[in-house]
């Protein structure tokens, strides 16, 4: 067997290419509209969203990684970009000093209301137009069962 035989059943190889391929379409495409509307990259924006929707309006750098599924390094690189520009503030935990949390300012929910309707348009020009209501749900219904955690064994 060559090592480049997967030994997998076939479909779920293709699956696993297609989600990668689509990703990095709709990263690339969104990214690009981002840039040129609001000077944001998309992971840029995918911060100032997360600390959005964050019940006290805040989240330590570690909830942005675990977010974004990215790491500490790049968390810390994009939130002080944001912060030189204004868009969000970074505060200091009140019981760990050495921890910090980022929350937006009035100039970054500014500039997410700016990008949210280029999201949405984007995601409707390169999802909806080509995937019905019916068939998006079942997606998302089968990519949330591969993102669940393992139920632990028994």
């Amino acid at each position: 067997m060559s090592p480049s035989t997967f030994t997998t059943r076939p479909e779920l190889v293709g699956l696993f290419a297609a989600v990668v391929k689509t990703s990095k379409m709709l990263q690339a495409a969104l990214d690009v509209e981002t840039q040129a509307r609001v000077g944001l990259s998309l992971p840029e924006v995918d911060v100032l969203l997360n600390l959005s929707w964050a019940s006290d309006g805040r989240l330590r750098m570690s909830e942005i990684s675990e977010c974004l599924l990215v790491n500490r390094t790049a968390v810390t690189r994009l939130v002080d970009a944001l912060a030189r520009r204004g868009l969000v503030a970074r505060c200091p935990h009140e019981q760990d000093r050495r921890g910090v949390f980022a929350s937006l300012t009035d100039a970054g929910r500014d500039v997410l209301a700016e990008a949210i309707p280029l999201l949405d348009g984007g995601l409707q020009r390169l999802i909806g137009a080509r995937v019905d209501v019916d068939e998006a749900a079942a997606a998302r219904a089968a990519l949330e069962r591969i993102l669940a955690p393992e139920a632990p064994a028994s």
